[in-house]
């Protein structure tokens, strides 16, 4: 039986992982920091709804976990410059997470003829930068059901320097988790996904169950959006 995406089991899971003797932090930090045995590397896509981001960022800073969290700049489904999610995305900093770009420029090229890929990126780091009035050091691409991949388009053709960036979240320079750790992720919403250096594997095992295993290297993305209080379509409940 699946383990529902509850904030009461993200807080419990975060428990679990303490208990079992687990370094929680964020992309950068886990860079900067020396490197200890057992740490999970908690990574947080924002997106849609901007304020589960901040239930999560809530929750982890109540138990003194500080992760990183990714936000879009082109989004229908948000803006970072409205009233409530420039509060929330700064809220969330101050807590003492990190903020990285969500960044989808392939798609914004597609969809904007005369705007280069490299021109949306630079656009939506510029913007974020300006939301909290300071330079960002990470990104993580985004990527939606239109057949383009940021990641390899984008991300795979550029250097980091070249970007203003010191990592990308699946890049092999800086980070280097993703094909040197075990990656889980909840991406289909109510069941996870594991891969094995880089592999996709058939374990669909909630995190909660993975930390059994006391393995040394977890590097974790989910998505706010999928996760709630009692009900996943009722956002303040």
């Amino acid at each position: 039986m699946c383990c529902k995406l509850t904030y009461k089991h993200y807080e419990d899971i975060l428990m679990k992982a303490m208990a079992h003797d687990y370094e929680i932090c964020g992309c950068m930090a886990h860079i900067s920091k020396r490197k200890t045995k057992k740490r999970i590397v908690m990574r947080h896509d924002v997106d849609k709804y901007p304020i589960r981001a901040y239930d999560i960022a809530k929750i982890e800073h109540d138990n003194k976990v500080y992760s990183t969290f990714f936000f879009r700049v082109f989004s229908d489904e948000y803006n970072i410059f409205g009233y409530e999610t420039m509060a929330i995305i700064r809220d969330i900093e101050k807590m003492g997470h990190e903020i990285g770009y969500h960044a989808e420029p392939v798609d914004v090229s597609a969809a904007h003829a005369d705007v280069s890929a490299e021109q949306a990126f630079t656009m939506g780091k510029k913007a974020l930068e300006l939301l909290l009035m300071h330079g960002i050091q990470g990104a993580a691409s985004h990527r939606e059901a239109t057949g383009n991949n940021n990641l390899y388009q984008f991300f795979g053709k550029k250097e980091l320097k070249e970007l203003g960036l010191v990592y990308e979240a699946y890049d092999e320079s800086k980070l280097s988790l993703f094909t040197h750790s075990t990656y889980i992720t909840d991406g289909y919403e109510w069941r996870w996904r594991i891969f094995e250096n880089g592999i996709l594997t058939n374990d669909e095992r909630c995190l909660c169950q993975l930390l059994e295993d006391d393995r040394e290297g977890i590097y974790c993305l989910t998505h706010p959006h999928s996760w709630y209080g009692s009900h996943l379509h009722r956002v303040n409940y």
